[in-house]
């Protein structure tokens, strides 16, 4: 498909010889551009080649994900934030309550209920979930990390933003 811009100098601002009818609407070529033909356009200037957005969230997640449970104390779990930024805290059952983040137990003392600081409800999304629909997610709720949750809320994997642009980002070479 494509599509052609106009620049005219008429005072209508249509273009020379043009029939159209200076009546608000879209031309009837612009009104077949919609979402998805700009999506397949670009999708190649944007993705690496053979990933697609469409795939399930389940085909890159984590699946062996440290947890917390809200009766652990900052002093406790500390250590765990040396090497990741966040993790999700679960009940006796692996149900997914809530997300803890560096900056909840940094600004924390060693006797600190995780209970006390968590963030709850998470933003979860189910191993079905498309790539594209798990990082719109993320932006939407300004979230660094996607709990992935199965039947009766139980977690099943956990998707970070870098997991998610480092499948679907090109780089700078193209790469």
């Amino acid at each position: 498909m494509s599509v052609a811009v106009f620049a005219s100098s008429s005072s209508d601002g249509l273009p020379e010889g043009s029939e159209a009818v200076a009546s608000g609407e879209w031309p009837e070529t612009l009104s077949l551009l919609n979402f998805e033909d700009l999506s397949e356009h670009y999708k190649p200037m944007l993705f690496k080649e053979n990933v697609e957005p469409e795939n399930a969230v389940s085909s890159i997640m984590i699946r062996k994900v440290k947890v917390v449970k809200k009766t652990d104390t900052v002093g406790e779990i500390r250590s765990y934030f040396e090497s990741i930024s966040g993790m999700p805290v679960v009940d006796d059952e692996g149900r997914v309550e809530g997300v803890l983040s560096t900056k909840d137990v940094r600004d924390n003392g060693p006797d600190t209920l995780v209970e006390k600081i968590f963030s709850s409800p998470a933003v979860t999304v189910s191993p079905n979930t498309t790539i594209a629909t798990a990082a719109g997610t993320m932006l939407k709720h300004k979230c660094h990390r996607l709990p992935i949750v199965g039947e009766g809320g139980k977690l099943v994997g956990l998707v970070t933003r870098t997991d998610l642009f480092n499948v679907l980002l090109l780089d700078e070479q193209g790469k």
